[in-house]
């Protein structure tokens, strides 16, 4: 807000106004989605306008270290090659030291595409509570809220259900999970981390057999989830503040599996594992009311910025399996199709979403 003294601006105003906003830019993160989260960061610092703001890429390694350069991105030229020059004389701190070196510099604002723990679960929205700088996207308690899957079906149950689901510790014994599940579910069932996003670790068990390998595995990243498979089609709902913070849904898409039985980590890596169609909203009344389920969810969270939902439906009956926080855009994803479709281009809504969080 404007400081106004006896009707004038306060001239300090001027000063502070006098640079572009300085916007950080986190991506990488844990193993599991690092590359995922690596290409959204390339294709947000390409679209983001550079003109209009300073961009700091920042690269998280998946022990955690960071990469901080001491200067901004170029106005103009080719940022990829730019971004991996850059990064080629950039040494590999630790976190601390990484966040030293960015401090050297004013920052006006944090922008993170860290996926999972580390990024959906808030932690970096932590930090920037604590030094008062302000992060694009929903709240910290939103984001620790949806980053756990249990917790987030638990949450949004009174909106819409999810698909039965027990959740076990860490350090539970597999055996007797294997027990508990068999007295309740009948495979197909989903194996899941609770904290991993964009399907890492997910696995499709088709035999009780099965289940307790795979339980063992998921346990490699912390508490896990077993949940019955729904029946039906998935589909992912984007959402969004407008400049008047109106929040505007972008065109559905609609995830046809094509070699494979559901939409696992490699089909995001990987052309035809999967189609992921966007048709037209105007005469399809089940996806409008799968829109309309996730602005009730945004809206009693209290989500903001770029939220997506996985949805799943089978006739007139919808499940949410999932709210992810951060976006992951690639070209193996639904949002750049989704963007096209709506006509909203990638700079208009990175713009509009930094814009809005100054």
């Amino acid at each position: 807000m404007l400081c106004y003294v006896y009707g004038f601006v306060h001239p300090s105003i001027f000063v502070m106004r006098s640079r572009k906003p300085h916007v950080a830019i986190f991506f990488g993160g844990q193993t599991g989605s690092h590359d995922l989260s690596e290409e959204t960061g390339f294709w947000a610092c390409q679209y983001i306008p550079r003109s209009k703001y300073q961009i700091t890429p920042i690269r998280v390694a998946p022990d955690g270290n960071w990469q901080v350069p001491l200067g901004s991105l170029p106005q103009q030229g080719p940022i990829r090659r730019m971004m991996t020059k850059m990064f080629e004389a950039v040494p590999v701190v630790s976190a601390s030291r990484g966040l030293e070196r960015l401090l050297r510099r004013p920052v006006d604002l944090l922008l993170t595409f860290v996926r999972g723990v580390g990024g959906d679960d808030g932690s970096l929205h932590g930090v920037g509570r604590t030094l008062s700088i302000p992060v694009v996207g929903s709240p910290l308690p939103v984001c620790q809220q949806t980053s756990d899957k249990f917790v987030c079906a638990q949450r949004v149950s009174n909106i819409v259900d999810s698909p039965a689901m027990q959740r076990f510790k860490k350090n539970a014994d597999s055996n007797q999970i294997v027990e508990v599940i068999r007295k309740l579910y009948v495979p197909p069932l989903f194996v899941k981390p609770v904290y991993e996003e964009g399907s890492v670790g997910v696995e499709e068990v088709n035999s009780i057999d099965e289940l307790g390998a795979a339980v063992r595995r998921a346990q490699q990243a912390g508490d896990v989830v077993v949940q019955k498979r729904a029946p039906g089609t998935e589909m992912t709902v984007t959402l969004y503040n407008d400049q008047r913070g109106q929040v505007r849904a972008l065109p559905p898409t609609v995830i046809v599996p094509q070699k494979v039985s559901f939409y696992d980590h490699l089909a995001k890596r990987r052309a035809g594992r999967v189609v992921l169609n966007t048709p037209s909203v105007e005469s399809n009344a089940i996806l409008k009311r799968v829109q309309e389920v996730a602005r009730d969810i945004y809206d009693d969270v209290g989500c903001e910025g770029v939220v997506s939902f996985d949805i799943n439906v089978d006739g007139q009956d919808i499940k949410l399996l999932e709210v992810n926080t951060i976006p992951t855009l690639t070209e193996l994803t639904p949002l750049f199709q989704q963007l096209k479709a709506g006509q909203v281009h990638p700079t208009t809504l990175l713009d509009l979403q930094i814009a809005r969080s100054l």
